[in-house]
């Protein structure tokens, strides 16, 4: 998970697509839908706090 500089999105590699297409991001109120980019995909996340528990959750 790597946060896009002074930005609120965050690009994700393919292994942590697959929690987040599973329902993880329906745990987080502030997270926009999972978009493809061909860094991996990206999702904006308006709350730091949100990102916060994304990120413990994938570690």
């Amino acid at each position: 998970m790597t946060k896009l500089d002074n930005t609120k999105f965050y690009i994700f590699d393919k292994s942590q697509e697959t929690a987040l297409r599973g329902g993880l991001l329906d745990d987080i109120k502030t997270a926009g839908p999972v978009v493809p980019t061909d860094c991996g995909p990206m999702v904006r996340i308006e709350d730091e706090a949100d990102a916060a528990f994304l990120e413990k959750a994938l570690a």
